[in-house]
């Protein structure tokens, strides 16, 4: 680690996990970027998905005047979008310094909620594939990828698996979406053209890297707060006939789940084609992959999060991984650390300071 890097100071207000989980999230709200005061062009791009569904993938691009620039894609994490304020935030910083950004919203979120009919998962890499040979074609070939929570375990599963895992996705996304289907996707007759993975490096920001420790901890009395928030969005969905025939053919009484492995049980798992719960939380999961990553990264994660649980952390042996840099703080909530004022981050965002750091690093060796 960079020894030059300044430490994560908890503001003085928010010193506990749930503080920095709730006060970043509110503090300096943003919904609008300024593409003229960062001298770049916005533009959003309904990608084919990767299966030949009608289903398409909503990116918001904001393109430098400068081709040659790097790309960073965003991934938000949980019931997230384009417009989360992590993502706005960190973009404003990152078009700043000169990159081109991604915003990447997940199937049925956000702005792209009505222009699919599949709704994402922690495991469906194969998208982010998609958005990585879009960015290579259209933006730049040398990208990175930033991954929140949900997002940081798709980006530590889709740097580390398999060929065979994404054949399996899109057999069971075509198999799911069957009526849906049109002629031929146009992405699918382009992967074969590239490697299994495209960016240069990546970053993982609290990232539950098992989980089925985080369904059990999501589960407890002391996630209470967040699990019944998480649930009202996850009913939206289903009220809204997401999941068509798995909800129609259950019992009224028990279409409206009130744990996460219940509704991953009825829903996220048979929708995606996982035998169960216990089938999508083994294969899902990223840490499971992280013996295969060969890509330079960072894993940036707060011993203290109240949503992901540290001791699978804790069992990954890091010093094996040399291409990976861990950086663990004792304070910082989930997706939090609301530090300090200081000269470099005056906004008190110390993630995004600790993430521009690191791409400005990549940047830097490699010019």
């Amino acid at each position: 680690m960079d020894s030059g890097l300044i430490p994560f100071k908890p503001a003085s207000g928010a010193r506990g996990p749930h503080a920095q989980t709730i006060a970043t999230h509110l503090l300096g709200r943003a919904s609008f970027i300024n593409s003229k005061k960062f001298k770049s062009d916005l533009y959003t791009v309904a990608l084919p998905s990767p299966e030949g569904s009608m289903d398409r993938l909503l990116l918001k691009i904001h393109r430098q005047k400068a081709r040659e620039a790097p790309a960073v894609i965003l991934v938000h994490g949980m019931e997230g979008s384009s417009e989360s304020v992590y993502i706005i935030k960190l973009t404003e910083k990152l078009l700043s310094r000169g990159f081109h950004v991604v915003r990447m919203n997940l199937r049925q979120c956000g702005d792209g909620r009505d222009m699919a009919r599949m709704t994402y998962n922690a495991a469906m890499t194969v998208d982010l594939h998609a958005a990585c040979i879009f960015v290579h074609e259209n933006l730049s070939e040398r990208m990175a990828l930033v991954g929140y929570s949900l997002g940081g375990n798709m980006t530590l599963k889709y740097m580390g698996e398999p060929a065979t895992e994404r054949a399996r996705q899109i057999r069971n996304l075509r198999r799911a979406q069957k009526d849906y289907l049109e002629r031929e996707s146009p992405l699918r007759r382009k992967w074969k053209q590239y490697p299994l993975r495209l960016p240069e490096r990546w970053v993982a920001v609290s990232a539950p890297l098992d989980l089925k420790a985080t369904q059990v901890r999501m589960d407890s009395e002391r996630a209470k707060i967040y699990r019944e928030a998480f649930l009202e969005e996850f009913k939206l969905r289903v009220d809204s006939g997401v999941y068509g025939e798995l909800a129609r053919n259950l019992p009224e009484a028990h279409r409206r789940p009130d744990t996460f492995y219940r509704f991953d049980t009825l829903y996220t798992a048979p929708a995606a084609g996982y035998l169960g719960a216990e089938h999508y939380y083994e294969v899902g999961s990223g840490g499971g992959y992280i013996p295969k990553i060969k890509t330079p990264g960072l894993l940036l994660h707060a011993l203290d999060d109240p949503l992901i649980p540290h001791e699978p952390i804790h069992e990954i042996p890091w010093s094996q991984y040399k291409d990976i840099e861990v950086h663990f703080t004792l304070n910082g909530g989930h997706v939090g650390w609301l530090a300090r004022k200081h000269p470099e981050f005056p906004d008190r965002r110390w993630m995004d300071y600790r993430i521009e750091t690191y791409l400005l690093d990549w940047v830097g060796r490699k010019s």
